[in-house]
């Protein structure tokens, strides 16, 4: 499942089976807002089995 990862409304989805959850999203969140802030463009996760060809 791709989505766009808002900086702004941290979430924890894709995250849920990890014990640091909470901790990893605001990583994420804070990648999130980097890249917005230096490229103005939205940052998009996509799970590694969806996109093999991006791990070439």
């Amino acid at each position: 499942m791709t989505y766009k990862l808002d900086f702004k409304e941290v979430s924890t989805i894709g995250l849920e089976s990890s014990p640091v959850a909470e901790a990893f999203a605001g990583l994420r969140a804070n990648e999130a807002r980097y890249f917005w802030n230096k490229y103005k463009h939205e940052f998009i996760t996509t799970p590694a089995a969806e996109a093999p060809e991006i791990l070439k």
